[in-house]
């Protein structure tokens, strides 16, 4: 009787060595957890405000540089507080022009990124900006692109990270447009038009560049040009 009761004293010691032993690793486990824990707040509170937006940046640069290797994409002027990206459009070998890209990563919208944007045009003297941004206007029908109008009456081009390149095409093919509109100006002097036909091709490459209209094909204002010297 002395005997079984020492085996059961001697497992009872056993059981307890090993329940302090799980004890003492769960408690291991929930001290490497609270510390993963902690890093990731950590991580998270750094990657706020500008930190993230300056990530968001490079990752904007990164997607059109993929997309539209020949042309330039600047940052520089955002580290002096200045426009988060400037591109250059080379085509052929030729500098057409330079697009403004604001970029926010912000969890709330602010028309202030709007206005913002137009006096970094103003300020770069660019004729075109757009607007990358992870939040919309509360009105927005659509959240992946739209539009908003500055104070001045200026269209601006909304458009969530994901479809920065199809805005970017669309501005791009803006400029190219209009600097095709231009050379037919100048190719038109060589063949004696009348003025009034030069005058047209003219105004509608002054009518593509008012942003205070809605957005209208170039090629089509053209075509509404030549008509109405007919």
């Amino acid at each position: 009787m002395s005997k079984q009761k020492y085996e059961i004293a001697d497992e009872k010691s056993k059981i307890q060595k090993n329940f302090d032993g799980l004890k003492k690793d769960n408690k291991l486990v929930f001290e490497l957890l609270d510390s993963v824990l902690v890093n990731q707040s950590d991580i998270l509170s750094k990657l706020s405000g500008s930190t993230i937006g300056k990530v968001q940046e490079k990752m904007t640069i990164l997607e059109l540089k993929s997309s539209f290797p020949n042309d330039q994409f600047s940052g520089e002027e955002s580290d002096k507080h200045g426009t988060d990206i400037i591109s250059t459009v080379w085509e052929s070998g030729i500098n057409l022009g330079k697009i403004t890209i604001s970029v926010k990563h912000q969890n709330r919208w602010s028309y202030q990124f709007v206005t913002q944007l137009e006096e970094n045009i103003r300020t770069d003297n660019t004729q075109w900006g757009f607007l990358v941004t992870t939040t919309f206007p509360a009105d927005a029908l659509n959240h992946n692109i739209w539009t908003a109008r500055t104070a001045s009456n200026r269209l601006i081009l909304l458009v969530k990270p994901q479809f920065v390149s199809i805005a970017y095409y669309a501005v791009r093919n803006i400029i190219l447009y209009e600097n095709q509109l231009r050379d037919m100006i100048l190719n038109s002097s060589n063949y004696n038009e009348p003025l009034s036909t030069k005058k047209n091709i003219e105004t509608s490459v002054l009518q593509c560049n008012d942003h205070t209209n809605e957005p209208v094909n170039p090629k089509k204002k053209l075509e509404m040009g030549l008509k109405q010297n007919d």
